[in-house]
């Protein structure tokens, strides 16, 4: 049986979270759009979560208006077997490329950001698809600190490809690479969801983890780099398939008055 997931990378668009969906999943082999729902009355009007998987990796997106703008401080870097699958892929993405030092880097026209590489003995281990946080200089600084902050969930390996390093959570890998110099350029619009199983998991990261007080809202923190992360309970992937569409509206507007998410509140309403 295939291993929960326990990191998901989650991106915010303004209106074209389906479609974006839809286009890619038109691409990648083993890939679906597994649900969407919509819901109103929010600080962005009327919004839609959607969740997809690419090659049996998922990935949550939002439409929720033209707050946040997708950049490549995250990227999703593509493990291809030939040349020629690569250049299918980019050909099908259709948007604008660049090469360096054997990696094709793609911009599609969602502004999300592809890097492709051939896969390797050192990437065998990995999903075709990964969520690549470039590291502006800090990479093995960055996973040597999120391995102390995850404690025993976490596993670090590193594999000579311009010194990138793999930080496993849980089993899902989020690769840690130096692309770009200068100051970091996280945006809000490319989060990290982290999916615990109980309370005390969720309290844990607000020890200490949260580093902008003023960011905490939904379950989202940001941390000392600069990274957003939503904090959210595993079941709660499941709440639009399982509820009705009153009760999944109620269980939103609880969470819109929450910092961190307590989930004895959403309990009650189901």
């Amino acid at each position: 049986m295939k291993q929960k997931e326990k990191v998901v990378l989650h991106l915010w668009f303004d209106t074209q979270a389906m479609e974006a969906a839809q286009f890619y999943t038109s691409i990648f082999q083993n890939s679906k759009v597994i649900q969407s729902v919509k819901f109103s009355d929010t600080p962005s009007g009327e919004v839609e979560l959607v969740s997809f998987s690419l090659e049996n990796v998922r990935f949550e997106a939002i439409s929720a208006g033209p707050f946040l703008s997708i950049n490549e401080s995250m990227r999703l870097v593509v493990f291809c077997q030939s040349q020629k699958e690569r250049d299918e892929y980019i050909n099908k993405l259709a948007g604008k490329v660049r090469s360096a030092e054997n990696m094709t880097m793609v911009e599609d026209r969602f502004g999300v950001h592809w890097l492709f590489v051939m896969a390797s003995s050192q990437t065998k281990q990995l999903p075709k698809i990964c969520t690549l946080v470039d590291a502006y200089g800090k990479a093995e600084e960055m996973c040597d600190y999120y391995q102390g902050e995850f404690a025993t969930k976490t596993d670090v390996t590193s594999f000579k490809h311009n010194r990138w390093y793999v930080l496993e959570l849980a089993g899902n890998p989020i690769i840690f690479a130096d692309i770009s110099n200068g100051k970091s350029q996280y945006t809000g619009a490319l989060s990290l969801l982290y999916l615990c199983e109980n309370q005390q998991e969720i309290d844990s990261f607000y020890q200490g983890f949260s580093a902008e007080a003023a960011s905490e809202q939904c379950g989202w923190i940001v941390d000392e780099y600069g990274i957003s992360w939503q904090i959210v309970p595993w079941m709660f992937l499941d709440f639009a398939q399982k509820l009705s569409p009153a009760t999944y509206q109620k269980i939103n507007q609880q969470i819109l008055t929450m910092k961190k998410i307590e989930i004895a509140q959403i309990e009650q309403l189901i």
